[in-house]
């Protein structure tokens, strides 16, 4: 993977008139790479796209109002507790190596939403000055 730090040698050699070849052996590339961000004039930094798509479906989704009463009833069970329950109840639909999809996707959402309510409700009660006293 190309740094931004590589493409910033790259154009520094660039434009002291080294030729394409020296430049992007000094910078630790490839000449084609080299060619390639020369011609786009961006760091890597810049044309990074984020990932926002989700490549399978999310195998919670038609059970996940259930995790949420279970979670807005006791917001400290672990996913782990979740997951093992899903299993006894749903035999055969949850396989053991979803429990991290669980855990990433799903619980931490909730614990958040969750904690985004506790600060609004407290901030509410007690409003929050920011003066110096």
């Amino acid at each position: 993977m190309i740094t931004d730090r590589q493409v910033r040698i790259l154009m520094e050699m660039l434009g002291k008139g080294k030729r394409l070849i020296v430049a992007s052996a000094k910078a630790g590339m490839d000449e084609k790479t080299a060619r390639r961000y020369r011609d786009l004039g961006k760091l890597p930094s810049d044309i990074k796209i984020e990932h926002t798509w989700q490549t399978r479906e999310d195998p919670f989704s038609y059970v996940w109002e259930e995790i949420e009463g279970k979670l807005d009833n006791n917001p400290g069970l672990e996913a782990k507790t979740l997951f093992g329950d899903l299993q006894r109840r749903y035999p055969g639909t949850f396989s053991d190596g979803q429990l991290r999809t669980l855990q990433r996707r799903r619980v931490g959402d909730v614990h958040e939403n969750m904690n985004m309510r506790i600060i609004f409700i407290l901030s509410c009660t007690y409003p929050i000055s920011f003066k110096d006293k």
